[in-house]
């Protein structure tokens, strides 16, 4: 059975760990026990001083958010945030610029304990424009990340 999460949705399950609430891109998306489907408009703030073409560091870490959105809305890692540390293939293989509808294909490998994999595929139009293979996160407590922020600053 696939649920529909609206963006007002995500956007609240996102904030409780990233904060600012207009950095959280996805409008709605489409989760199953393992997988998300989540959308993005790409505004044109996202591509200045880029070519007009988004970076690929960015259609990263959106993947890396929908991840997170799927095992939260799944109701995993209670009071932890999944963080993204590493993978095992990076393939950028078309640009997306600004105006493109963008959908993040997210799909759980695997899960154990406070680790787990996906592998997240973009799409614009139907076609693959980069695929991230065996993204591996661990999930941290909420707690510890305030003290790394503060440490940092």
């Amino acid at each position: 059975m696939k649920n529909y999460l609206l963006g007002g949705d995500i956007r609240e399950i996102l904030s409780q760990f990233f904060g600012d609430k207009e950095r959280i891109p996805f409008s709605g998306a489409w989760h199953s026990e393992k997988n998300i489907s989540a959308t993005w408009e790409i505004p044109a703030t996202e591509c200045e001083g880029h070519f007009d073409t988004l970076p690929g560091a960015r259609l990263l870490e959106a993947s890396a958010q929908a991840a997170a959105v799927l095992v939260k809305a799944l109701g995993m890692f209670d009071g932890r945030l999944p963080m993204l540390e590493g993978g095992d293939s990076f393939d950028f293989k078309h640009s997306a610029i600004a105006g493109d509808d963008v959908v993040f294909l997210v799909e759980i490998l695997d899960l154990k304990g406070k680790r787990g994999s996906v592998n997240a595929f973009v799409e614009v139009n139907g076609q693959r424009i980069a695929e991230f293979l065996r993204l591996r996160f661990r999930a941290h407590r909420i707690g510890a990340l305030e003290r790394l922020k503060k440490k940092a600053a």
